[in-house]
């Protein structure tokens, strides 16, 4: 790998450290992104968990809404 490292760098023309450097800043990115779509999967499971049963306790409150605007307008 190193010498295909240095033929890369020597085509180029650049450094090795400047190969490393820009490959690792690279890595540390994408790392990075992808903690931050692991985090937000698990937040938007969590809410999605929240939001249903939200959902079930309003069912009830939903319901006599509907009936009560059933009687208002004649239906």
């Amino acid at each position: 790998m190193l010498e295909e490292l240095d033929l890369f760098v020597q085509k180029e023309k650049m450094e090795r450290s400047e190969v490393i450097m820009e490959a690792t800043q690279e890595f540390l990115k994408r790392k990075k992104a992808r903690e931050v779509r692991v985090e937000m999967e698990r937040g938007y499971i969590e809410m999605a968990k929240i939001n249903f049963a939200i959902a079930c306790e309003c069912t009830h409150a939903e319901s006599e809404a509907e009936n009560r605007n059933i009687e208002i307008l004649g239906g």
